[in-house]
Order: structure tokens, then sequence, then C-alpha cells
């Protein structure tokens, strides 16, 4: 049977959610699919059950790796995949029994470059805690050369799709011939930077109204713990920093603006403004910092058609962060 989806669920030590995660892929109305679990150097039993059910079901497959942390596990993933498209799911998760025939359909049949979906947050024990439903991106979007850079700042960035992998189906075509992989030196929102560049380089998304995923809130997460320190850090010094490889200066301002917008407000739910500039200037990165906030006071006039409402606060942060070290 030909193999359009590759599966990928990278694995470090969920000895107690595994099965219900790989369990949720085998009992996918589409069978046409590869599960590729990548072991990534787990100590607990981990390890012995991907190799238990490569050795039960023909569509499984283990690689065992050192450890190298979530981003270098989907890598190897996709290294050995052979499907089409490539989906993601963390193996403390699992998805609902359609997700794949829904997949099929957008991309397959209708042609989209990109498929996405709605998911659920719930508990260790499956309890539903909320919906993460993006009610106002449903349907399909259409990018051009035109309207791409307001998708990626004003859509895309404002987290009206979401960005996390597992929440998308990739064309695997798309990522090999921009040589698309997850950047291993970001620790914090490893997704962000590479659902940006697959969406800088696709033509055509669907936005499925349909739950598909189902998230698991862990006590012990990195999501759970993660501090506004570390996030404002994570994403101004490795996500950013990812993502400004590959763009113009313009393109890079804007974006970093756009990064202003949406995760300062999240900031200053724990800390002020004082504080978080303060902290902003013990980056290693403090030169690139400086460097975008002076493009965006230079640039105004481009911030506000590009941000309207929003320009005033975010030309008032990079003013404010421009200042100097307390």
């Amino acid at each position: 049977m030909k193999v359009v989806f590759s599966v990928i669920v990278p694995v470090y030590n969920v000895e107690d959610f595994l099965p219900r995660c790989l369990d949720s892929i085998l009992k996918q109305g589409c069978k046409k699919y590869e599960l590729i679990m990548v072991d990534d150097g787990s100590t607990d039993s981990s390890g012995r059950i991907c190799d238990e059910y490569a050795e039960r079901f023909p569509q499984c497959r283990v690689v065992h790796k050192a450890n190298g942390g979530l981003a270098s596990a989907r890598n190897a993933g996709m290294k050995v995949a052979q499907g089409k498209y490539i989906v993601f799911v963390d193996s403390d998760d699992y998805i609902e029994k359609e997700l794949l025939t829904k997949a099929y359909y957008c991309m397959e049949e209708q042609g989209y470059e990109a498929c996405s979906f709605a998911a659920r947050r719930v508990t260790e024990a499956g309890v539903a805690l909320y919906d993460m439903r993006f009610f106002e991106a449903v349907g399909a979007h259409i990018l051009t050369e035109q309207n791409r850079k307001d998708f990626l700042w004003n859509t895309f960035l404002r987290y009206s799709l979401g960005w996390e992998a597992w929440i998308y189906v990739y064309r695997k075509d798309i990522l090999d011939q921009f040589e698309l992989s997850f950047d291993e030196q970001v620790r914090y929102a490893e997704d962000l930077p590479f659902t940006y560049e697959y969406m800088r380089h696709v033509n055509s998304i669907m936005k499925l109204p349909d739950i598909l995923y189902n998230y698991t809130m862990r006590e012990a997460s990195i999501t759970q713990t993660t501090s506004a320190k570390k996030l404002v850090q994570g994403i101004f010094e490795g996500v950013f920093r990812s993502i400004l490889s590959r763009l113009t200066m313009e393109d890079g301002y804007l974006c970093y603006a756009a990064m202003l917008r949406y995760f300062i407000p999240t900031a200053l739910a724990e800390m002020d403004m004082a504080e978080l500039r303060a902290y902003m200037y013990s980056f290693e990165s403090l030169s690139m910092q400086k460097e975008q906030w002076q493009e965006i006071i230079w640039n105004k006039e481009v911030i506000e058609s590009t941000f309207g409402h929003d320009a005033e606060r975010i030309y008032e942060t990079a003013m404010y962060f421009d200042k100097g070290e307390n």
C-alpha cells in the first residue's frame, strides 16, 4: 500500500502516555500511513514500548537515537519519512480517528498545501479542559506575494491559526525543496520558526473547524513550568534569531514588531516594563534587539500602515526599550 502520510512521534520518557498516543494513530480511518516513532534516548520503558509496536504492526517503525531534544527527534523522523505528507503527534497526546481522513480530503483531493485543524487541551486522564477553536480563521486562505506578509504578521504571528507543529499537516516536497527543519538550538517554541518558514512558501491553507487533536496538559511539562522570563528569552533570543536568518531587513523588523505585539503583553502579566527592559538588556543578542527597536522607531509610518491600531503600542514599546540600560 502506498504511504501517503508519515506520522512522526518523538518519544522521551512517556511510558504512561505512549500506548494511548500510538493506539489513537493506529485507529485512523485512513490507513495510508506509516507511523515513525523516534525514541530520543528514553531512560524508562518508552523505547521498549516502541519496539513492541514495531514488531506487532507493519506500518510502525522505530528510530532509536541519543537524546537531543524535541526538535532533534522531529528532524530524525523527517529524514526517514516516506510519505507525501508529514503529521507530528507528541507522544503524550492523542488524535481523533478521522484526522488523516480529513487531511487526505483537504490536501490530496482539494489540493491545499497545508491543512490545519482545531484542538482540545485535556488533563493527563483525558478530561477535556478547553478547546482551541480558532473560529475566525476557519476556511481557505489563499496566499499571494501581495498578501503573504500581511497574513504572516497580522494573522499567523497573532496566533489566529495556531503555530504548533502538531496542529498542521505539511507537504514533504515543500519541506525538502526549501530544506526546512526544526532549529535544534531553539529550546522554547521551536514550532514557531518552523511553521512560520513553511507559511512563507505555501500558497494555500485550509483551516478546519474540527477538533482532531488532544493536547495533554501535564503537571511537569515545559509549557506548565515556563515563566514569563523564559518565554521572553525563548522568543526574542531563540525564535526570532532563527527566523531572522532568512528574512530581509524590512521583513525582519516587521516580524519583530509582530512579536512585540503578541508576547510583550503576556510577559507584562508577571513583570513591569522596567523589569522587562532590564531583563532584555541581559540577553547575548542585545545588539540584535537594539537594531530591531531602532528600525521600528525609524520606520514609524511603515509600522502604522502594517499594524493599524496596534502600531502605537508597538512603537512606544520599542521607544521604551531603546532608552538604554538602567
